[in-house]
């Protein structure tokens, strides 16, 4: 009798357990079919030290002339040289470093609105873009110092974008603080390089805020 009670608990608590699972299921499939999915297919190349001494990496990839960012990934903690938006890029780059930097790749593939932001696909869709066109012009600001650009056409086109970063972070102030809180803070970056010369670690530094910013903001909208 003892038996064919357990059993039969056993059997109540297995089929109570598969219920569950199987509603938790449906909820998860519904949720993913009424959700609206934009494809935006970005990614982020960051090359990273592989010492384990965050002050002391830090300190080297600064002496190096690389950004010294520090990018956090959930418990994993990033010393960053530097951030590329194209593979081949940042593969060169890495192939130079004489096996002193790792590869990380971070992408964003899709864009998914849920409940009431789907009403808002298109304001928030167009913020990210907006902040991506100004990393590519970033990125391609440090390009051009690399192959030995005069101070004067950095800063002019540096300027720009400072002027682009305060003009988001005021008209998004409201209605997406945490973008416009993004796009300020790059400002300041900016501005504080544009008050004396112009290095190509210090641009490295603002870019990588900028990425990981828009990283940072964009896995709000994923599953």
């Amino acid at each position: 009798m003892t038996t064919d009670f357990c059993i039969k608990r056993w059997s109540i608590l297995f089929t109570a357990v598969l219920l569950g699972c199987i509603i938790s299921i449906s909820c998860y499939a519904y949720y993913v079919y009424c959700a609206e999915f934009l494809w935006v297919g970005k990614s982020f190349y960051f090359l990273v030290s592989y010492n384990p001494h965050v002050e002391v990496a830090v300190h080297t990839a600064r002496l190096e002339g690389g950004a010294g960012y520090l990018l956090f990934d959930g418990r994993e903690e990033y010393t960053v040289y530097s951030v590329y938006l194209r593979d081949d890029i940042a593969r060169t780059v890495q192939a130079g470093m004489q096996d002193e930097a790792m590869l990380v790749e971070k992408d964003v593939e899709y864009l998914v609105f849920k409940g009431r932001d789907k009403r808002f696909t298109e304001f928030y869709h167009g913020a990210l873009n907006g902040l991506y066109g100004c990393i590519e012009v970033l990125s391609k600001s440090i390009t051009m110092l690399e192959n030995g650009a005069v101070q004067q056409t950095c800063k002019r086109i540096l300027t720009i974008l400072e002027k682009q970063f305060a003009y988001m972070a005021t008209t998004y102030k409201e209605d997406y603080p945490t973008f416009a809180e993004v796009c300020e803070t790059v400002r300041e970056g900016l501005n504080k390089i544009l008050l004396d010369v112009v290095y190509c670690k210090d641009l490295r530094y603002v870019l990588c805020m900028a990425c990981d910013g828009y990283l940072q903001l964009s896995s709000k909208f994923s599953l």
